[in-house]
């Protein structure tokens, strides 16, 4: 009997190719889905609307006004025309005065669905 192993046993095992590691999705197919539909409906129903913060002004964005999470996005009863600079004085000027005219939602209500 021989006391030294084979010579196969000796040899370093070979390694096997490493796979390619899919990249992370931005966003799912379904929420990529919503979204081109959000688009297309946000660009009809904002035709010929004015800002609600500067009614001097067109509206071009759609403000949301609790938020953009899962079916509200899609919900247009909390859907509000703005401006550029409507937009940014809701969120960056003035979210105190912003929430009093019921332009966001009250603290802790953020993406949350009503329930009916």
């Amino acid at each position: 009997m021989n006391p030294l192993p084979a010579f196969n046993a000796l040899k370093k095992p070979t390694k096997q190719p490493k796979k390619a590691r899919k990249p992370i999705l931005r966003r799912t197919k379904s929420r990529a889905r919503d979204e081109s539909k959000y688009r297309a409906r946000v660009k009809e129903w904002l035709i010929g609307k004015r800002c609600a913060v500067f009614p001097w002004l067109m509206a071009v964005q759609c403000h949301h006004q609790r938020g953009r999470r899962h079916a509200l996005l899609l919900d247009e009863r909390f859907w509000i025309p703005v401006s550029f600079e409507g937009h940014k004085f809701i969120h960056e000027i003035s979210p105190e005065e912003a929430r009093s005219r019921g332009w966001l939602c009250k603290i802790g209500q953020w993406n949350t669905i009503l329930k009916d």
